[in-house]
């Protein structure tokens, strides 16, 4: 994965709702708003910055990276939900230039986890920032945001699955279910899938869970939710038919005691 976890390429150059993830010198020069600058930026920072402003730099630094015996490279974030068809093929492109097969993993969760685990951990990042969310409880917070533009181009998953099957194959796609994920059989299928041995470690791993440490969803505004994303779920019910028991239904309540 090279020095980042998220680089932020692709959905900062192609998306308008993610331009703030465009850097600039100013920004790449200092660790945190309103902190002096530092004498140089740090190495993930700088190599961000060199692709998003130099094109080619991207797809050059990920073969630098598959030498040896690195055999698989990779970028993750959730906000290249949003990226249309065109991004796609660009980035698949750009990659095959330099001799690689690009699969895709796209994971799914539950919409109203989904929308409820981003509120936790935007306030997780800010308290990590020195940053705040006001006062008001996680809970308000999401009562406010599940219906904006943010949270819905990463929450409405028929369209970035339309968007990526009119690009890559179905070979080379893997959509996934979070709340399956960390089990023996899928952590088996999706590593015969990138064509790596299977480490069923990973069964036991949770990797920046958000924790629910301030307030509990209560079913009202968990049925907001789920009436809000109806298309997503009825979508999600008919083409992944695992989720009508692993995710919310209309009345809000959970039929599995797998979320619990």
């Amino acid at each position: 994965m090279g020095v980042g976890k998220e680089y932020h390429i692709w959905n900062a150059l192609h998306h308008d709702l993610c331009a703030n993830q465009k850097l600039t010198l100013k920004k790449i020069f200092r660790t945190k708003p309103n902190l002096a600058f530092l004498p140089y930026p740090s190495q993930e920072l700088l190599i961000r910055f060199l692709m998003q402003r130099f094109e080619g730099y991207y797809e050059h630094y990920f073969s630098n990276l598959a030498r040896g015996r690195v055999r698989i490279a990779g970028d993750i974030t959730p906000c290249y939900a949003g990226l249309d068809p065109h991004t796609f093929r660009t980035i698949k492109t750009r990659m095959e230039s330099k001799g690689f097969r690009v699969k895709v993993v796209f994971l799914l969760s539950d919409p109203v986890e989904r929308c409820w685990s981003a509120v936790r951990h935007h306030r997780r990042v800010l308290n990590l920032s020195g940053g705040h969310l006001k006062t008001e409880r996680d809970t308000d917070h999401l009562r406010r945001a599940f219906r904006s533009d943010q949270m819905q181009f990463r929450t409405r998953y028929q369209q970035t699955i339309t968007n990526l099957e009119a690009v890559f194959p179905r070979e080379d796609t893997w959509i996934g279910l979070y709340e399956t994920m960390f089990s023996e059989p899928e952590v088996r299928q999706l590593s015969a899938f990138l064509g790596i041995p299977a480490n069923l470690d990973f069964t036991k791993n949770r990797v920046n869970a958000s924790p629910k440490h301030q307030s509990s969803l209560d079913p009202g505004t968990a049925a907001m939710i789920r009436d809000f994303y109806s298309d997503v779920y009825d979508y999600c019910n008919e083409r992944f038919p695992q989720t009508k028991e692993l995710w919310r239904q209309p009345t809000g309540q959970l039929t599995s005691d797998i979320l619990a």
